[in-house]
């Protein structure tokens, strides 16, 4: 990360009450790096400002340049010399991020910390008192951000923010006498750059093919095609089918075509804004029998599946990525009273770190399964 830092005038007294000044504004160069820990989310929906990542971020930039001290020593006007001021800043942010596309954020954030402070020069001019020294004091900063992802593990972001930094006491090479710096207000504007794990906390890819959400599917789709950019994350469970993977998963055995086309017609309806845990039904085109269903794992701004997980074929492997193209996307209606709410879910899913992890993926189908059960036993073989 790196940009420029344009700190305001900032006033400079000395304890002995002879001089009074400080330094005029400036502009300069600041650089430092970051880590950014996704610990939550909250909200479902694919809409902007409706759905939030939350993160930690530790940070550390420095910042170095010249000033120039003017003011008054002893009623008189003085011109210092030598004047610099170098500071780090050790940050820990609060940042909270919303999709505003597929591959676009916003985000907003602050926090607190420390910066250690350390000027130089002859504030009252030659043969005047040195600051000496260096001091860490409070600071705080709070900006916005807006960020375009490249690809999967690389981010280029424009930031804006304000920090204030708290004023200290400095010693000076005059036996007693000491500065005192009142703290200083900056306004920054940097380019950051993130390398890994730039994308949300599920894993999401950029963009994949879009779902028919209509009623009946458009097109008549087998899983049979190539679907781009699937992984297989395990081998799938044992005498299962895609059926069993969503309804049937702790028992195992298959779901059949029959009973799943009858889970569509009486325990679903069309999802009108699409969310993880739905479910994508690939059905024939009148509906009288499905070939292969799914549960979505990812949807964009614009209500577009972009990513699902599930069970290929009989005793086939777990895979998750892009989806094929024809589905309909279903959701649970009515949901079990007892099924877990939007905010569980989307926490579940904000701990999917790696997508190709079955691990990962453990709390969020728990979770989906208690939403989607379905008895069995009514339903024909």
């Amino acid at each position: 990360m790196g940009g420029g830092d344009f700190v305001e005038h900032t006033d400079i007294d000395s304890t002995s009450g002879f001089y009074h000044g400080g330094f005029d504004r400036f502009s300069a160069f600041y650089g430092g790096a970051f880590v950014d820990i996704p610990v939550a989310r909250t909200g479902s929906s694919g809409a902007p400002f409706q759905s939030w990542i939350w993160s930690l971020d530790p940070l550390v930039d420095y910042m170095h340049h010249g000033v120039n001290y003017t003011g008054t020593g002893g009623g008189a006007p003085v011109t210092g010399i030598g004047g610099s001021l170098s500071q780090t800043d050790f940050l820990l942010l609060l940042k909270l991020t919303t999709s505003l596309t597929p591959s676009n954020n916003l985000s907003v954030f602050g926090g607190f910390g420390g910066s250690s402070v350390r000027p130089r020069g002859e504030p009252t001019g030659s043969g005047g008192p040195n600051f000496m020294g260096s001091s860490v004091v409070p600071a705080f900063r709070a900006g916005v951000e807006v960020s375009q992802r490249l690809n999967d593990s690389l981010a280029i972001a424009l930031q804006g923010f304000y920090q204030h930094t708290n004023g200290a006491t400095y010693d000076t090479s005059l036996a007693g006498e000491r500065f005192e710096e009142k703290g200083n207000d900056s306004f920054m504007l940097g380019v950051t750059l993130a390398v890994g794990g730039n994308a949300p906390p599920a894993g999401l890819p950029p963009g994949g093919p879009v779902i028919s959400q209509d009623t009946n599917a458009k097109v008549p789709t087998t899983t049979s095609g190539e679907r781009r950019a699937r992984v297989q994350i395990s081998c799938g469970i044992s005498g299962a089918n895609c059926g069993a993977f969503i309804w049937n998963a702790t028992q195992g055995g298959h779901v059949t075509d029959a009973q799943r086309i009858a889970i569509y017609h009486n325990s679903y309806k069309a999802a009108t804004t699409p969310r993880p845990c739905d479910v994508v039904f690939y059905n024939d085109a009148d509906n009288s029998a499905n070939n292969h269903v799914e549960i979505v794992t990812a949807v964009s701004n614009d209500g577009k599946v972009l990513q699902t997980i599930g069970q290929n074929s009989d005793n086939g492997p777990i895979t998750v990525g892009p989806p094929g193209n024809g589905g309909q996307v279903m959701t649970r209606d009515p949901p079990p009273a007892d099924g877990p709410s939007d905010t569980d879910i989307t926490n579940a899913l904000a701990k999917v770190k790696d997508r190709t992890n079955p691990k990962d993926w453990e709390e969020f189908l728990k979770l989906c399964r208690q939403r989607n059960k379905v008895d069995l036993s009514a339903l024909p073989k």
